[in-house]
């Protein structure tokens, strides 16, 4: 008797293309959600960078007993050996305080922070710095010349307040007519006044070389009042997500101003982009141009370091007059954030 062999049944062609089209709804299906753990861990490390930011100034002011200014402008800073003709940035102030002595060793206070001796801290990538949802890998700025320097620098996402530059009629934010305000006599009523200064201002005026802001200046209350915001993407330059040139919109980079961690212009007061993003001042308050203006890259607002040192995040749906109201330091202002 002959054997029978039984004959062995593969995979029909349309069985395959069914396994195939069930993998790919399943990809599809999981993908969204892969990368939305992927965002959330990212925005859970820029909230923690912005929380060591937050002890870093507060261990410094625990030192030093004054909060670092937001810029050395060529008046020079008596209280820091800083001469005058020299500019410095805040950042660098605390660098100590962020396990970075060995940096802080090498930078000179008696130089302007272009100087070439000062290259090598200004150009280092510090990760504290950098917010992990922006897409840009390198963020050295291309070779930068004025003021009689050549130099680069390293970005940074992380940007302290100086206040509120508005324009600040459209945003609604006359308190008080000219010349009655009851905590600052001389302010004109339209938030120009130094109420509405942020603790990180700049040392700028001859007759004011060495004030400093102290946490008993912060009447507003440190929870109530914004230290740093995000101000990502820099060098480059982004409106509502894509990068462009400032100057021709239809495509290209270019390096921004002030984009550097230890850059002099780092700090910045707020002052509104057009909803098109392309200049200032403007309705828009945050997410529409990064040039000196809150910009994140996370969806639907940004991080914002407090003076207590916690970290929030703000919808970009915050109105303009509870946004100004943050950065001030001692406006009096009543807001809820809700």
């Amino acid at each position: 008797m002959g054997m029978v062999l039984a004959r062995r049944r593969g995979f029909t062609l349309v069985e395959l293309l069914v396994v195939i089209a069930i993998i790919g709804i399943l990809v599809g299906l999981l993908l969204p959600a892969v990368q939305a753990a992927r965002e959330a861990a990212r925005r859970m490390q820029c909230s923690n960078n912005n929380k060591q930011i937050g002890l870093a100034i507060h261990n410094f002011v625990d030192a030093h007993k004054f909060i670092p200014p937001g810029g050395i402008d060529t008046v020079g800073f008596p209280r820091w050996s800083v001469p005058a003709g020299v500019t410095h940035g805040t950042a660098t102030f605390w660098l100590p305080y962020l396990e970075q002595n060995a940096l802080y060793a090498q930078y000179r206070w008696d130089k302007d922070w272009r100087d070439p001796v000062n290259q090598p801290v200004v150009k280092a990538r510090l990760s504290v710095y950098i917010c992990p949802s922006v897409p840009d890998g390198d963020r050295m700025t291309g070779m930068k010349t004025g003021n009689g320097f050549t130099w680069q620098e390293y970005a940074g996402d992380y940007a302290p307040q100086s206040g509120n530059r508005i324009s600040r009629a459209q945003a609604g934010l006359i308190d008080w007519p000219a010349g009655t305000s009851p905590t600052n006599p001389g302010d004109d009523g339209a938030g120009s006044g130094s109420v509405w200064r942020g603790v990180f201002d700049t040392i700028s005026v001859v007759g004011k070389l060495d004030n400093v802001a102290r946490f008993a200046h912060v009447t507003d209350g440190l929870s109530n009042t914004a230290f740093i915001t995000e101000d990502a993407g820099r060098p480059k330059f982004y409106v509502k997500g894509n990068k462009l040139h400032p100057t021709n919109p239809s495509g290209g980079t270019n390096g921004l101003d002030g984009a550097g961690w230890a850059s002099r212009g780092m700090n910045y007061g707020i002052d509104g982009a057009t909803m098109d993003g392309l200049s200032q001042p403007g309705p828009c308050f945050m997410n529409c141009s990064n040039a000196d203006e809150n910009y994140s890259f996370h969806v639907g607002g940004g991080m914002w370091l407090f003076g207590d040192g916690s970290v929030r995040f703000i919808s970009d749906n915050t109105s303009q007059r509870v946004m100004a109201a943050m950065v001030s330091h001692r406006g009096g202002e009543i807001f809820s954030q809700e």
